[in-house]
């Protein structure tokens, strides 16, 4: 049943239904249009890739669920999530610019290898403790609840077609052409 949920969320967000994922953030970095360089050096196979995104992708998540496991005040932790936010779209991006570089059939075994990590979401308990932090910010602040939540997508960081689909003023703004 949860698998089944978190595939129909991220269908939704892929088909652009999704939630606002604004990610104006208080990084002094990104205030004033610069975007720090991450380096990914690492020469990967597509299988590799994949896994590598999807990782992210995951600890994003779990990290983003031990910061808000206590439902901490909203001011008191507002620039730690902006923080890792970013920190993980520029290594998504990062990623992403390898997945760019690959043909058609090899960024379909990357996207596989994604979903495949993405899948282990079902068998971790700190999953429900997320949605149950999404829950609870939703009516106590809308524009953090829009953060919080936009790091259920924030994998597509490492898609470009689907970022500049989806987020074309985030693409335009990391260089994404």
């Amino acid at each position: 049943m949860k698998l089944s949920a978190i595939l129909v969320v991220v269908l939704l967000v892929f088909a652009g239904l999704g939630c606002s994922t604004d990610s104006n953030t208080n990084d002094s970095s990104s205030q004033n249009g610069e975007v720090p360089e991450v380096e990914v050096v690492q020469e990967v196979s597509p299988r590799e890739l994949g896994k590598q995104i999807g990782e992210v992708y995951f600890t994003a998540l779990e990290d983003v669920t031990i910061l808000l496991a206590e439902y901490p005040e909203i001011e008191e932790v507002r620039s730690q999530v902006e923080h890792l936010k970013q920190e993980n779209i520029l290594v998504l991006v990062e990623l992403g610019k390898i997945r760019e570089g690959l043909s058609d059939q090899d960024k379909a075994i990357v996207d596989m290898e994604i979903m495949s990590v993405l899948n282990s979401l079902n068998d971790v308990e700190w999953y429900q403790t997320y949605s149950d932090i999404c829950s609870h910010y939703v009516s106590v602040d809308r524009d953090f609840y829009d953060l919080v939540v936009s790091f259920n997508i924030i994998g597509q960081y490492a898609n470009f077609d689907l970022l500049k689909q989806q987020e074309p003023e985030e693409a335009e703004r990391l260089g994404i052409e």
